[in-house]
């Protein structure tokens, strides 16, 4: 019956001045981790994003990025990842097929590449004004956590809503592949 963010909740109040993320010489706490996406969150929230809304999600891998998953996720939104790799074709078939109409990036410049209309974009930078308490959202533990986009044998990509209980099961229960407490990743 837990989720993710109760979860990551739970890392944060038992281990709030330990590094959760280092990027690129860049160092993030726990602590910070958790009031960064809660800034971000809570601008999604006045955006009007709502429990399993769907927000696309482009970044350059780093610290933004986690903080964009996170923000959405504490919005009981459901993120889908945009591959900056994609063309702009493919990126825009993906969000209207996803129904999204909100995108976090890490950078407004990395949008300006791709044509994405009607699509409202959120800075993670710009949410720094934004409160860092934690959102009044309760995820459950049947929502949805993203929206993976296959190739599909016919050309065309095709969505698969990957639910918090796929992902924490392939948390407790991870085959060959196992996170340890002190792993790095």
């Amino acid at each position: 019956d837990k989720t993710l963010i109760d979860l990551f909740y739970h890392q944060v109040d038992e281990n709030p001045d330990k590094i959760a993320l280092v990027f690129d010489g860049k160092v993030l706490t726990y602590s910070d981790l958790d009031q960064q996406s809660n800034r971000l969150a809570n601008s999604l929230l006045t955006k009007g994003v709502k429990p399993q809304d769907r927000v696309g999600q482009l970044s350059t891998r780093g610290i933004e990025m986690i903080t964009g998953i996170l923000a959405i996720l504490k919005c009981r939104g459901v993120y889908v990842p945009l591959n900056l790799e994609y063309p702009a074709s493919r990126l825009a078939f993906m969000l209207q097929d996803a129904a999204a109409d909100l995108v976090v990036a890490s950078d407004t410049a990395l949008v300006e590449k791709f044509d994405l209309p009607q699509v409202e974009i959120i800075d993670t930078r710009a949410a720094a004004s934004c409160s860092p308490d934690r959102p009044a959202c309760q995820s459950a533990s049947g929502d949805g956590v993203y929206i993976m986009y296959t190739s599909g044998t016919t050309g065309t990509p095709k969505g698969t809503l990957v639910s918090q209980q796929n992902v924490l099961k392939l948390v407790h229960e991870p085959g060959p592949i196992a996170v340890k407490p002190g792993d790095r990743v």
